[in-house]
C-alpha cells in the first residue's frame, strides 16, 4: 500500500525560535527533512560528516559556504559538501520552506 506523509504531522527534528525541521522520510540510506525558516531567522554555522542536498521550495536564502555567499530562491538546488562548514540566512521578509535532503552514511569521509 502506498503511504502518504503529512509532514506536520511528524517528528520535529529541529525547534528552534522561528526555525522548524521536520523528518518525515527516514530509510537505511536517506533522510527527507522539511525545514521552516521564518523571515529574518538564520541557522548558525555548522559542519555536517555527510553531503547535503537543501532544495528550496519556497522564499529565498543565503548560505555562506565556507567564506562564500551563495543565494539561491524557490525551485532551486544547493548540494554542501561534507565538512563544510555552512551558515543559513533569511534575509527576506518572506519565510522560507526547504526540503533537506541527507544520506545516511557517507564513505570516505574521515572527522
Amino acid at each position: 500500500m502506498t503511504k502518504i506523509i503529512n509532514p506536520i504531522e511528524t517528528k520535529k527534528v529541529l525547534d528552534l525560535p522561528g526555525i522548524c525541521g521536520r523528518m518525515f522520510y527516514h530509510s537505511e540510506h536517506l533522510e527527507l527533512v522539511e525545514l521552516s525558516i521564518e523571515a529574518g531567522k538564520s541557522i548558525a554555522s555548522h559542519q555536517m560528516p555527510i553531503d547535503v542536498i537543501f532544495y528550496l521550495l519556497d522564499g529565498e536564502l543565503e548560505f555562506i559556504i565556507d567564506d562564500e555567499i551563495v543565494p539561491i530562491k524557490a525551485s532551486e538546488v544547493i548540494e554542501i559538501k561534507a565538512l563544510r562548514k555552512r551558515t543559513v540566512n533569511n534575509k527576506t521578509s518572506q519565510n522560507a520552506k526547504v526540503l533537506v535532503i541527507k544520506p545516511i552514511k557517507q564513505t570516505g569521509v574521515k572527522l
